[in-house]
């Protein structure tokens, strides 16, 4: 099956319309949806709006996102908190990221940013507080002194500190801070602590490889892409991370599609050896295949042959299309010849005869599932990374998940600081 890219387009922009009342949950991640239909139809070279459709987008987020006040700037995540007052109209780092990058694809000019204030955000939001190390170590107990979140950085600058600190603010903050320090002639004076937030990250490498939420739980794919794509901004040589890299070339699940589970049976496609029959008297033989019966019945659980080729983000976990770009992204990063270390044919298979969406286009998590725009967003992205001239995609950026010409163009009007 070949990607459908008309579908894809029209599935990309019904979204961008509207969306079924079941996705009303979904209003705090309203820029996240804006960015992937919007950076999907880039990569899918059918980005194709008037400048007039550009401005009137771009003066919506302007207006309706934007917060600036005497010490920084930010965008807040959804339209409601626009009357919910000061106190509660925080916004917060993801909301900032996919503002700038949806701004970004629109064109903007960005003369109505304050990127100063916007780095102060930036900087506000990270834990600085090195007390709370030392009364980790000092109460000691392994559980609290693991935990620490010192370096790393919450989603919202508020006085109550709420919010969970882990690797994707951290990631998050350090584009916005790249973004940012691109803008040439703003003068930036103060930057994050990179050194801590090293250590926040590196705290967090699992023995195997993978990269967790807190140190000693279970690595997940997601947090490592975070990880790894942090380092490498904070130009961190990851190209020595081997067991990362090993532990990443081990989620693609390539778990053979005829196997053998004890005797077998036929109904499952397999065969009797005669070594076992001559084993076996003939009621022997009725009870094994009872047991057997009963054994695949719990494989079946665990065992889905429309897995294969994809991957899974944690140990023993199904295939989910998203973290075809998780995984492969951070194997890029890592080194970029680490692409001709998985099986891309079955990978490719996975996406485009297992998750597409032949009929309404998209791209779903797992084949019986609904298309959303993260996971075609994500598809295509992964796609691109592979061989974005065969499957006639723009090419991707992928430190910054977004499309090397956006990036580009951004660069470009950014020397307009000067």
């Amino acid at each position: 099956m070949s990607l459908n890219h008309v579908r894809h387009e029209k599935f990309f922009n019904r979204c961008l319309i509207a969306l079924p009342a079941q996705a009303a949950s979904e209003d705090s991640n309203k820029l996240a949806i804006i960015y992937f239909c919007l950076h999907g139809l880039k990569l899918l070279n059918k980005f194709n709006f008037l400048k007039e459709e550009l401005r009137h987008y771009e003066n919506y987020i302007w207006d309706n996102f934007y917060i600036v006040n005497d010490e920084y700037a930010t965008f807040r995540a959804t339209l409601y908190f626009q009357h919910a007052g000061d106190r509660y109209d925080y916004g917060n780092l993801t909301a900032c990221l996919f503002a700038v990058y949806i701004l970004m694809i629109l064109e903007s000019d960005f003369k109505k940013m304050d990127w100063k204030k916007l780095l102060n955000y930036v900087i506000r939001c990270q834990n600085k507080n090195k007390n709370e190390n030392e009364n980790n170590s000092a109460n000691s107990t392994n559980t609290s002194s693991r935990n620490s979140n010192v370096g790393g950085f919450s989603q919202s600058v508020n006085e109550v500190g709420f919010g969970e600190m882990d690797l994707r603010q951290c990631y998050i903050a350090l584009i916005l801070r790249k973004l940012i320090l691109d803008r040439k002639g703003i003068g930036i004076t103060t930057d994050i602590d990179t050194n801590l937030l090293k250590c926040f990250i590196l705290n967090r490498l699992d023995y195997n490889g993978g990269f967790c939420h807190h140190n000693l739980d279970e690595p997940h794919l997601g947090f490592t892409f975070c990880a790894v794509a942090s380092l490498k901004l904070l130009d961190y040589p990851v190209n020595e991370l081997e067991k990362t890299r090993n532990w990443l070339l081990h989620r693609q699940t390539l778990f053979p599609l005829n196997g053998k589970l004890g005797l077998g049976a036929s109904k499952a496609g397999f065969e009797y050896d005669d070594d076992d029959v001559n084993d076996y008297e003939k009621d022997d033989i009725k009870e094994l295949e009872e047991e057997l019966e009963e054994e695949l019945e719990e494989e079946d659980k665990y065992f889905h042959n429309i897995d294969v080729g994809g991957f899974n983000g944690r140990n023993n976990k199904r295939s989910d299309t998203c973290y075809s770009w998780w995984c492969t992204g951070s194997l890029f990063l890592i080194n970029r010849s680490n692409l001709t270390l998985f099986d891309r044919d079955a990978a490719e298979k996975y996406l485009l005869e297992n998750t597409q969406n032949s009929m309404l286009g998209g791209f779903s998590s797992v084949p019986e599932s609904t298309p959303d725009p993260m996971h075609t967003y994500l598809a295509l992205a992964s796609l691109s990374l592979w061989d974005h001239k065969r499957f006639e995609l723009t090419e991707i950026e992928p430190l910054l998940v977004i499309s090397k010409e956006v990036y580009e163009h951004y660069l470009v009007s950014s020397t307009e600081d000067l």
